[in-house]
């Protein structure tokens, strides 16, 4: 006698089919508590948007979407053939695609040009993982046997995954050195100039809107349809971010600056993503969960940059 699966594996993967087509919204906030059949499909969406930001296929340490950032294949923990993993590399500051970068050698790598994935508007993430978890759920009630859901990951096919890796790559930006305006001159006045335009800069902060809780501008936006204080958000974190590039930044501030950027435009990138909640559900929340990791992030930063403020008074 064929084992059937359950209930819960056939219902999950028939909501995430006529989920699409419903048009269906989930509330990024709301309580999944209640074991709705809507809440069953956010969750999985949620559960993968986690795998997949975790995933590190080869191993090595770095995470596939870091893999694409860097440039090194996924499949490979050690891309370059040197003898060393691709993080031990990157954590080294050796270049993991040049075999003769390494600790052996003691050669490091020149300033890193990331590669910046260009995911087009027109991948539909949430259609795309439907139909081949829609089809992988079938095919086990086909054959008499129950997918494993406890890693959705699992199915998920290559393609599926390069693509959802290479948009959680696009949100997690990283600026070249090229691109900013840095000084070797780390004296009292220098460092002074540099606060006040960094205070400066930080102006567009004052905006009413950032006075409201992440909670008040997504449901204004996903009940109410109205994505004006979103678009409100993503424009002062963008305006915000080219002011920065702007100032002239001593050498000793220059991890700190360059990171603060990084959050600021994977902010505003972030937030764009949640807008296509009605188009692509699990674009958005992924979004949503990689922006929260952000603003975490930039609760850090700004503790770093009292200290760093502290040694200069």
């Amino acid at each position: 006698m064929k084992y059937l699966p359950s209930k819960k594996f056939i219902i999950i993967g028939s909501l995430i089919i006529l989920a699409i087509g419903a048009g269906f919204l989930f509330s990024a906030f709301g309580d999944k508590k209640n074991g709705s059949l809507a809440n069953v499909v956010q969750n999985s969406f949620e559960d993968i948007g986690k795998q997949i930001e975790e995933k590190d296929s080869d191993n090595d340490g770095l995470k596939d979407w870091e893999e694409i950032l860097w440039g090194t294949d996924i499949n490979k923990a050690d891309t370059d053939g040197d003898g060393y993993s691709d993080k031990q590399e990157a954590d080294g500051g050796y270049d993991p695609l040049d075999p003769v970068s390494n600790e052996k050698t003691g050669k490091k790598g020149e300033p890193k040009e990331f590669i910046v994935p260009d995911i087009s508007s027109s991948i539909n993430l949430t259609n795309e993982i439907s139909n081949i978890m829609g089809f992988q759920i079938s095919q086990g009630v086909t054959e008499g046997t129950e997918p494993d859901l406890g890693d959705m990951s699992k199915l998920i096919d290559p393609r599926v995954n390069q693509n959802l890796a290479e948009f959680i790559a696009s949100l997690n930006v990283r600026l070249s050195e090229k691109e900013l305006k840095i000084s070797q001159d780390n004296s009292s006045d220098a460092f002074q100039k540099y606060v006040n335009e960094f205070g400066a800069a930080l102006l567009l902060f004052q905006n009413p809107i950032l006075k409201k809780s992440p909670e008040e501008v997504f449901a204004s936006a996903f009940q109410e349809k109205d994505f004006s204080q979103l678009n409100e958000l993503i424009s002062v974190y963008g305006q915000t971010a080219v002011k920065l590039k702007t100032i002239v930044v001593p050498s000793n501030f220059l991890s700190f600056h360059k990171r603060f950027i990084e959050i600021l435009i994977s902010l505003e990138k972030s937030l764009a993503a949640i807008k296509e909640i009605d188009r692509d559900p699990l674009k958005a929340m992924i979004g949503i969960q990689e922006g929260e990791k952000f603003n975490k992030e930039m609760m850090n930063l700004i503790n770093e940059f009292v200290s760093l403020v502290k040694k200069y008074e």
